[in-house]
């Protein structure tokens, strides 16, 4: 039984063998038994599964394109906020710098198995004197299973654990995570994204194969249908020997085509017809690029990501390809979102071993490529028109005594309004008030 079948069997049970105990047990190895079976938590999917599809991702294109493209948006920098004083950021900062490039690549590693996985399995693992983060280990999450434990609580928790070289080793969680984008309800393990479109890459493999034992066979000919009158029947041929005569000829047909086939020219009598089936003709291949295309569809399906990404550029309209894009950087926004809270959690965690001071330190991804410009620069356009239609119909409020200063500048977000006496003296624009800050307050209007 090869892998898919055994995938097949395993989602829609279609084995009707049933194993049964070679011999009997006392009580007691029956409730260890028993307890290590309800303690153990199965995934709905074979964890070896995901090995293949790693495998996959390297070999075969479409997923492949579907990463790499996924990457290069998903990953547009990060920036981060650091809460401390002037020295403090400067410090940090220089620092944050320096982890990033002692750990080269880590960002896209992280995202990189997300992408693949699922799911983040990384630990942060300190250095032997406790003064800064050494590295961030990255776990196979094939390699990851999980207990259910019983907490003090009475809590029900899903604790993971790590496949070594003699069993499993708990996982310490105040350093390691693991963050499945998406998984069922009652089971911590994260789907992969792409194992609903391993079927269909089976189906593409075999496709393929037959196009290779073509292009083997013929080139970039196609094939090659020959048609002859059937030999004459020579008097006194029995039936066995003439069917032999048959057989004989047409394999030397055969063989003449296929050595005259490779020189481009074909040389044959009036009473024999030649009919050349080349490999992109659906209506003489049985439908071949339609079968492509769907199997190529159910495919891009599989792993979310449409085909207009993937370089098909008959698959959508314009109008489809940039819905379809921002939902796609919208995906890359979930898958992304647990890599930087681990770097976060990690540079937090190496600036507290160095014991520098600091209130808080956050990060966000930068802007990420427009994939329609125009469009959105209309839109930001629109958006600040709207803001100052806003501000003067307030500030025109203010001045006819409908509202007080204060009352505008709460409608504005602001505390209060910082000079409401220059009311009378300003120009209907309203973008020539002064603003200051008082300590300890927000900014005013």
């Amino acid at each position: 039984m090869n892998f898919f079948e055994r995938l097949a069997n395993y989602f829609f049970g279609t084995s009707t063998a049933m194993e049964f105990a070679a011999g009997s047990k006392n009580l007691k190895d029956f409730r260890q038994e028993v307890e290590l079976f309800v303690q153990d938590v199965n995934p709905s999917f074979p964890l070896e599964s995901i090995p293949l599809i790693k495998k996959l991702v390297i070999a075969f294109p479409d997923l492949s394109q579907s990463v790499k493209r996924s990457l290069t948006l998903g990953n547009s920098g990060i920036e981060w906020k650091i809460n401390s004083d002037e020295n403090g950021k400067k410090t940090i900062q220089a620092d944050i710098d320096a982890f990033f490039k002692k750990h080269r690549g880590i960002t896209n590693h992280l995202l990189r198995q997300v992408i693949t996985t699922g799911a983040l399995s990384a630990e942060i693992v300190p250095s032997l004197n406790l003064d800064s983060v050494a590295e961030i280990r990255l776990i196979p999450v094939e390699k990851v299973i999980f207990k259910k434990e019983i907490d003090a609580d009475n809590i029900v928790r899903f604790v993971p654990y790590e496949k070594g070289k003699f069993g499993y080793n708990r996982l310490n969680e105040e350093q390691y995570i693991y963050e499945a984008i998406e998984r069922e309800e009652d089971s911590p393990y994260a789907i992969p994204p792409f194992l609903s479109a391993i079927r269909w890459i089976n189906s593409q493999f075999k496709t393929q194969e037959n196009i290779d034992k073509t292009l083997n066979k013929w080139g970039l000919l196609g094939f090659i249908i020959a048609k002859f009158k059937r030999p004459r029947l020579l008097p006194g041929t029995d039936a066995k020997t003439y069917e032999n005569q048959q057989k004989e000829f047409l394999q030397g047909a055969k063989q003449s085509f296929e050595k005259n086939s490779q020189s481009g020219f074909l040389a044959t009598y009036d009473d024999t017809t030649v009919d050349h089936h080349t490999l992109t003709d659906a209506s003489k291949t049985g439908g071949f690029e339609a079968i492509s295309r769907y199997i190529e569809e159910q495919i891009s399906s599989g792993a979310d990501t449409d085909l207009f990404i993937l370089g098909r550029s008959y698959s959508v309209t314009e109008a489809y390809a940039k819905i379809a894009g921002k939902l796609f950087l919208l995906k890359l926004g979930n898958f992304a979102y647990p890599v930087i809270q681990l770097l976060i959690r990690a540079i937090t965690f190496d600036q507290l071993l160095k014991g520098n001071r600091f209130q808080s330190i956050d990060a966000s991804w930068k802007k990420s490529i427009s994939l329609d410009p125009l469009a959105d620069a209309q839109a930001k356009l629109t958006e600040e028109q709207v803001k100052n239609q806003e501000f003067q119909l307030i500030l025109s409020m203010v001045k006819s005594g409908a509202i007080s200063p204060n009352d505008g500048a709460k409608l504005l977000g602001r505390d209060k309004w910082s000079n409401p006496e220059k009311l009378e003296t300003q120009s209907g624009s309203g973008f020539t008030f002064s603003e200051t800050v008082e300590p300890g307050s927000k900014k005013n209007s």
